[in-house]
Parts: structure tokens; C-alpha cells; sequence
């Protein structure tokens, strides 16, 4: 499946511990530029200033926290809400959603009145809003039969900058429009006539992150378990996937293991092989974010005698979860992680595997 933006998400394996990327304070000016956050710290640990501490820098200045998106937050000519506040703010990029969804977080954590406003910038608006991303243009020497690409000539690219969105606040008792998507803008200008306005982005608006379980037996698929919730609920919570064995009769025993297991030395681990034989093996599987956002299911292999040649049907194939990506219903994107395949005809699933997962958007 094609990936039309490569930041759309980021799917991290770890081992069963991670160390926190951050272990100092991230110091930023009333502007919100990231300082040097100490001696212990060094450029990649001042990427992860969380959204909160960078409000708290500006002193109570909405004028700050306009000034900061539209100064630092780069604009992307895409459509889709693909990030949280958080993920726009470690990106340092975003489109007028995403933009409009960083201020709004913190003009509310100012205790601001906000709320967001839609509609459609006019063709002169937005040849203008895509020609600041692309240097100016300069003169050079090219064959006469050789194509060229002018972004502000694509209708496609027109058609999908045009669809804006901005922030407003309450201010002397009139709402106030803040456009932070263009370089020049100043408090009290709007680009764009006003369709809709909403306090908070309907549910439509907002893609959701199904993580799903699934085995193969025979070439025929079979989904274990399911967790479905939206992107932003899930992000940069430690996401959990644990899998352990029972045996219908007889004792489990192991032969040993290693660690790393199906995601290999960096992600994960697994143990043990199965020793029994002529046994019904049933594994159980939970995945699981916090309470209230898990979800379990279990699967059977059986375990053949030496002499005994199990059906097609009955063998355990492979093993994987698909992480789906959709806005509105529709998919946006799909990846997969592959957990166990049978290579060989000895090739076993292990009898346990705990393995961490971090979806983080464009983190």
C-alpha cells in the first residue's frame, strides 16, 4: 500500500524496558525556542519539550503562542489530521489542522476562550500560502524538451491547500481570528471566510489506530483479537503484547531459549520450545494500553507425535499484527509486523513472547 506522508506514524518495537529519552528540564525563551537543555542534554533531548512545558514558557502570552506556530511550526500542504498537538510540536511541521490543533492546546492551557474555525481560502490565498514553502525562484539553464513541476500550477495541491482551517479567541467580547499557516500573518486577520466553526474537532475529523492479531493455518487467516481506538488516544502510551502457552494434558517443558524471540535481539523476548508431544497447545494473547483499552484472544496448535504428520489445516503457518490507519471509515494506511513463520518444518512459536510497542506520530 502506498504511504503518501512518511511521518504518518511511527510503530516502535522496544525490550521490555526503555529508558527515557529526556533526563534533564528543556529550557525554552517566552518565543518558545528550544535552549540548551544542560549539560547532560544534547540537541536530540531538546526535541522532546512537551507541549505543556512549552506553555508554561510563554508567561501567559497568547500573542507568544501564536507567534511560536507561525514562526517555528513549518506548514505541510496535506489535508488529513494526522497528529497530535504533541506529535506537530516534535515534527516542528504540520498542516492548517494539525497547526490549529497545537495552538488551540495551548491557548486553552492559558485559559483562553477558542475555538476553531473552517472554510476556503480564494485562489490568490493559496497559490501564496504554497509558494512559502519553496525557495525563491531563480533562473537556470535547462533543455527545451525537459518537463517542469510548478507547485502552485497543480490543482490537485490547489484544491487541498484551499480546504483551511484556523483558530479564534474571545477577546473584548469579539472573536478574535489567529491564522498561524501564513509567515506574515497578525492577529485579527483572516484569509478565509468562516463556513463553521467548532470548539473541538468532530470525531469524523480524527483518524483512529486499529491494532490487530491474526494466524494462518493452511493459507486460511483467522483474527485473534482486536483493539481499536482513536490515533490520538493511543500515542505515546506503552502499548503491551504478551503471549503465553498451555497445554490441554501432560506437563509443559522447555528446552531452553534466547531472547529476542520473533522481533529479534532488539525487541522483545521469547523462551523456551515446546518438548511435549501429542499434546493441544492453546495460546493466550493480551494486548493491552491502560484499563479499559486491551483486548485478548487465544489460538490452538496442534503438537504432533514424532511419527505423526499433522493436516495442513491443523499447522501453524504464521503469526502477525496489522496496524491500520483510517479517517472517516477510510484507510489511510496499513503495516504489518510479522511475530512467527514457519520456515522449516521444526520451526516452533515460542511458548511465551512479551514484546513493548510506542506508536508515536511523527515523533
Amino acid at each position: 500500500m502506498p504511504i503518501t506522508r512518511k511521518y504518518v506514524f511511527l510503530i516502535l518495537f522496544i525490550s521490555l524496558s526503555m529508558a527515557s529519552p529526556v533526563d534533564s528540564v528543556v529550557r525554552v525563551d517566552r518565543a518558545g525556542h528550544v535552549g540548551n537543555p544542560g549539560p547532560a542534554g544534547s540537541a536530540e533531548q531538546a526535541a522532546f519539550v512537551t507541549v505543556g512545558e512549552l506553555t508554561r514558557s510563554f508567561g501567559g502570552s497568547w500573542q507568544a503562542a501564536f507567534a511560536f506556530v507561525r514562526d517555528d511550526i513549518r506548514f505541510e500542504p496535506t489535508t488529513h489530521l494526522m497528529k497530535t498537538a504533541q506529535g506537530v510540536l516534535w515534527g516542528r511541521s504540520g498542516n492548517a489542522r494539525e497547526q490549529a490543533l497545537l495552538l488551540v492546546e495551548m491557548l486553552q492551557a492559558l485559559r483562553v476562550e477558542t475555538r476553531m474555525a473552517a472554510g476556503r481560502l480564494g485562489p490568490d490565498r493559496t497559490v501564496v500560502l504554497i509558494g512559502s514553502l519553496f525557495p525563491e525562484k531563480k533562473d537556470f539553464s535547462y533543455a527545451d524538451d525537459i518537463p517542469l513541476s510548478l507547485p502552485i500550477e497543480d490543482e490537485a495541491l490547489l484544491a487541498r491547500v484551499s480546504e483551511h482551517v484556523w483558530v479564534q479567541i474571545k477577546q473584548d467580547g469579539q472573536w478574535l481570528d489567529l491564522d498561524p499557516c501564513f509567515p506574515d500573518a497578525k492577529p485579527g486577520t483572516a484569509y478565509a471566510g468562516a463556513d463553521q466553526t467548532f470548539t473541538s474537532l468532530p470525531d469524523r475529523a480524527l483518524p483512529r489506530m486499529m491494532i490487530s492479531m491474526s494466524i494462518q493455518k493452511g493459507g486460511a487467516r483467522e483474527d485473534i483479537l482486536t483493539l481499536e481506538q482513536g490515533l490520538h488516544e493511543m500515542v505515546n502510551l506503552p502499548v503491551t503484547l504478551s503471549i503465553s502457552t498451555s497445554f490441554a494434558e501432560g506437563e509443559e517443558k522447555s528446552s531452553g531459549g534466547s531472547v529476542g524471540g520473533a522481533f529479534g535481539g532488539l525487541s522483545g523476548g521469547a523462551s523456551g520450545k515446546k518438548a511435549k508431544q501429542g499434546l493441544v497447545a492453546t495460546y493466550k494473547a493480551a494486548l493491552i494500553v491502560k484499563e479499559g483499552m486491551e483486548a485478548a484472544g487465544e489460538f490452538t496448535e496442534k503438537i504432533p507425535e514424532k511419527s505423526q504428520k499433522l493436516a495442513a489445516e491443523d499447522v501453524l503457518d504464521r503469526v502477525w499484527l496489522t496496524f491500520r490507519l483510517t479517517l472517516d471509515g477510510d484507510p489511510l494506511l496499513e503495516s504489518e509486523r510479522v511475530l512467527f513463520e514457519k520456515n522449516e518444518a521444526d520451526d516452533e512459536f515460542p511458548l511465551f513472547q512479551r514484546h513493548s510497542i510506542l506508536i508515536a506520530p511523527n515523533a
